[in-house]
């Protein structure tokens, strides 16, 4: 199910410019990162030293208050990048 998304109006320099984000309470592609880390399969300590290091600069984030939401299939590309090995066959 589609969620439309919302809107801001920023103003530069007199220009006006609208930039869309889309809401995390609507849009399930938004995820925290106690989501983040059960998706790696590691402790959220983990994720954040990750995210901290400047490991997700790939990842979009959308932070409207305390809590930093993160675009899931950023973040399952930036997985499958890093796990992505070559596979071996015999013949």
């Amino acid at each position: 199910m589609l969620h439309s998304p919302t809107s801001a109006t920023l103003s530069t320099q007199g220009n006006t410019t609208t930039v869309t984000r889309r809401n995390p309470k609507r849009d399930p592609n938004w995820i925290t990162l106690a989501d983040i880390a059960e998706i790696v399969g590691v402790d959220r300590t983990t994720v954040w030293r990750v995210i901290q290091r400047g490991g997700f600069a790939s990842v979009q984030t959308y932070k409207p208050s305390a809590t930093t939401y993160y675009w899931e299939p950023d973040v399952r590309a930036w997985v499958k990048a890093r796990t992505n090995t070559p596979t071996v066959t015999e013949g």
